[in-house]
């Protein structure tokens, strides 16, 4: 049985990492599926064929779903009808006009777009492509290349094979091995705003990461290990009768004293060595009589000291303060000593 406890354990983490990886990923699911142009449908509307076309022929082939500010360089990045209403947004078009004339590249297919091209700052067109009639455009260091014919590069288009070799050529007049499909103007993707989106995948990652790692240590360190111990009534009554025993028995015995008896001892045995006596055959008296005649210990009213120090031990008193007292004469005697 606890064997396949732990293996159900081991099976819930897994399936905990995983579900983390899928929520950091992002579910596309039908939405993303069937939106028209868009690289992740495989219907007869949608352009994954190029996608997949691009990546045989050797490109490291993407999907970005973020705004212009956060496109890298050294890009071909893709726009296939993409959204109007997104691409003239002010800050999508400032953002991407810089990016142009930073020497990157634009292949933009829509029949909507020539006007939207000017605003872009780009150079009058040259004439590109040898089965689709194209244009070329200067922008800064970069460049656009328009395609006005939407539809004969979606997946049933490409079918005739000239709109497919068509879209390779300008893969290859761009120059760059990273190619870029733009989902971002086709309505999916985040709009990176938040902390959440400019965290990326790697920061995504981490996080979920740590905050299963806490669900998991929480789990692990509440866990109860054993069974709570069943204490009968009479039992802990016992407990209850021994525990009140013991502490008056604590009382009764005056810790206080027994300190002190233990500490006098202790002093007595530091003066004898002193004052010349062997570890034995030494009494109080002769420690008294010994300390009179020393230099050291004669005004220290050693015997005064003992006398007091042995009623309070006889009588068993628990007073601290005379405890202190005796404590600091005892303690004078031995500094005398040293």
């Amino acid at each position: 049985m606890k064997q396949y406890k732990k293996i159900l354990s081991y099976v819930a983490i897994i399936l905990i990492l995983v579900a983390a990886g899928l929520i950091v990923y992002g579910f596309k699911g039908d939405v993303a599926q069937s939106v028209e142009y868009s690289s992740y449908n495989a219907e007869v509307d949608g352009t994954k064929a190029l996608y997949l076309l691009s990546e045989k022929m050797g490109y490291d082939v993407k999907r970005y779903e973020r705004p212009a500010r956060f496109l890298p360089d050294n890009v071909t990045v893709v726009a296939i009808d993409p959204s109007l209403e997104m691409l003239e947004g002010s800050l999508e078009k400032k953002y991407l006009k810089a990016w142009l004339e930073d020497g990157n590249v634009l292949i933009l297919i829509s029949p909507d777009c020539k006007e939207y091209i000017n605003e872009l700052g780009a150079s009058e067109p040259e004439d590109f492509g040898q089965y689709d009639r194209g244009y070329k455009y200067s922008v800064g260091k970069g460049s656009i290349i328009y395609f006005a014919e939407s539809y004969n590069y979606t997946n049933l288009g490409v079918k005739e094979l000239d709109p497919g070799v068509q879209f390779i050529d300008a893969l290859e007049e761009g120059k760059h091995k990273t190619v870029l499909f733009d989902e971002y103007l086709h309505g999916i993707g985040s709009s990176g705003t938040n902390l959440w989106d400019i965290l990326g995948f790697g920061g995504k990652l981490v996080v979920v990461q740590l905050f299963m790692c806490a669900l998991i240590l929480i789990f692990i360190k509440s866990r109860r290990f054993g069974k709570p111990v069943v204490v009968f009534e009479t039992v802990k009554r016992k407990e209850n009768e021994n525990l009140f025993a013991l502490s008056n028995i604590y009382y009764k015995a005056k810790a206080n004293s027994m300190a002190l008896e233990i500490y006098l001892g202790s002093l007595k045995q530091e003066l004898a060595k002193f004052l010349g006596f062997g570890k034995d055959g030494w009494s109080d008296s002769d420690i008294v009589i010994a300390a009179k005649s020393n230099n050291n210990l004669k005004d220290l009213e050693v015997e005064a000291v003992f006398a007091e120090c042995e009623r309070f031990i006889n009588n068993r008193k628990s007073d601290s303060k005379v405890l202190l007292h005796l404590y600091k004469r005892l303690e004078t005697i031995r500094k005398g000593i040293k």
